[in-house]
């Protein structure tokens, strides 16, 4: 009778364990954060349905892939993943921010977490992330920056307007407030999109409408 109630009990403590693997298993697939584990060399053990909205790629997809084979923008420098390897080799957990590229070739923001798992040894044998989208929450920082800055910009073009008695004068006060908070000479405004250069702007503007008067050096408008 001990024997089959020994049986009986590890019976019983086996489907306990497996209920309670189920639950956690069943936890972190609703997760609203995408989870992923990988081994020590940052392969794809499992990873949750959050993962898969995330990034467009299924399990069955991502499995046995490094993360970077996935999703990597190439919008960080080497040098930001050489400092995030060196956190988390070293049994740290890091976490950052990173601009990665969904399997339909968009860009998203995530902030992320990574936790080295370490055996009874210290020897570390998984990694787990956790991943959440900030993708709305960087645009909107962006465009309440790029609002404070064109209410800057349009308080310098009042004090201008207010100082300034004749076009000549004002023009070029007008063009350095739009070189200095408008498109930069790389083509890129403060959005990151693609535009005419300030410089080039006011240029352009100096010759259609015939400002008189010699304009700055720095318009390049030679």
């Amino acid at each position: 009778m001990d024997r089959y109630a020994k049986l009986a009990a590890l019976v019983i403590e086996r489907i306990r364990i497996q209920d309670d693997l189920h639950l956690k298993d069943l936890a972190l697939n609703v997760a609203a954060n995408a989870v992923v584990i990988t081994d020590n060399d940052a392969h794809i053990q499992w990873a949750n349905q959050a993962f898969s909205k995330l990034t467009g790629y299924s399990l069955s997809e991502a499995l046995g892939r490094r993360p970077k084979e996935l999703v990597k923008s190439g919008k960080q420098s080497q040098s930001y993943y050489e400092q995030l390897w060196q956190t988390i080799l070293a049994g740290k957990v890091w976490r950052g921010e990173l601009i990665n590229r969904h399997k339909d070739g968009t860009l998203y923001h995530e902030e992320m977490t990574i936790t080295p798992v370490l055996n009874e040894l210290g020897a570390i044998m998984h990694f787990v992330a956790v991943k959440q989208d900030i993708t709305e929450r960087k645009l909107a920082e962006t465009k309440n920056q790029r609002l404070t800055q064109l209410y800057a910009a349009l308080s310098l073009c009042n004090e201008a307007i207010v100082r300034c008695n004749s076009d000549e004068e004002l023009f070029p006060q007008i063009c350095r407030v739009a070189v200095q908070f408008g498109r930069n000479e790389d083509g890129l405004d403060r959005l990151g999109e693609r535009s005419e250069p300030a410089s080039q702007l006011c240029c352009r503007l100096w010759r259609r409408h015939g400002i008189p008067g010699r304009h700055p050096d720095f318009y390049g408008c030679r």
